[in-house]
């Protein structure tokens, strides 16, 4: 049940940042390690999801949900 959850998710997933991380972390990408997020890195980071939600850029868990049904 987690595991089909996560592949939904994953399908959603448009940030190519984000796919090249999740290969890492699952180890598809040989010889490449995680990168350090230094402390800049993550208040930027922060900065940026408090702006996307400050515009309303993102996708309630209601949403998704609703949209999952339709998969």
């Amino acid at each position: 049940m987690e595991k089909q959850r996560i592949k939904q998710v994953l399908d959603m997933v448009t940030d190519e940042s984000i796919i090249r991380d999740i290969e890492r972390i699952l180890g598809l990408v040989k010889d490449q390690p995680l990168p350090l997020l230094t402390k800049e890195d993550i208040i930027a980071r922060a900065k940026e999801s408090e702006m996307a939600i400050a515009e309303k850029e993102f996708v309630t868990l209601d949403q998704l949900e609703k949209e999952m049904e339709n998969w």
